[in-house]
């Protein structure tokens, strides 16, 4: 078998079609966690869901400014109140635990559910705050 009877071989793609767009719609349909839109694209309709981890609207990002706030505010009450070593401590801990929490994010996301990443920030604050209190 020569290359060029290879490349003779033509393989027809199959259109799959959920029902809820016409066939030669010259737009796509698409929702997001930030909301729904079109694309055109040419190639018919069609819904597809999709999680942007980029942007101010993507899971996790609501109320990013006020969790970095509390982080800080614990880090320095460590500081203030045990010292820079404890500070120190909270920071590492804290570290670990936001690591933790971003492959249990990706873990929740990868099964198709959608993370809460307040209850893991809550949980690894005080942790956190127990373990430097605890050493300290």
């Amino acid at each position: 078998m020569s290359s060029n009877d290879k490349n003779n071989d033509v393989i027809d793609a199959e259109v799959v079609d959920d029902g809820r767009t016409p066939y030669n719609s010259s737009y796509t349909s698409y929702t997001s966690s930030s909301g729904t839109g079109s694309s055109r694209n040419g190639f018919g309709g069609g819904r597809v869901t999709f999680i942007s981890m980029a942007g101010p609207s993507a899971p996790g990002h609501q109320g990013l400014p006020l969790a970095s706030i509390i982080t800080l505010t614990l880090f320095f009450s460590c500081l203030f109140q045990w010292g820079f070593l404890a500070a120190l401590g909270f920071a590492f801990f804290y570290a670990i635990a936001s690591a933790l929490g971003v492959y249990n994010n990706v873990r929740t996301i990868m099964q198709g559910r959608m993370p809460n990443p307040w209850l893991w920030r809550i949980g690894s604050w005080i942790v956190c705050m127990l373990l430097v209190s605890w050493l300290v």
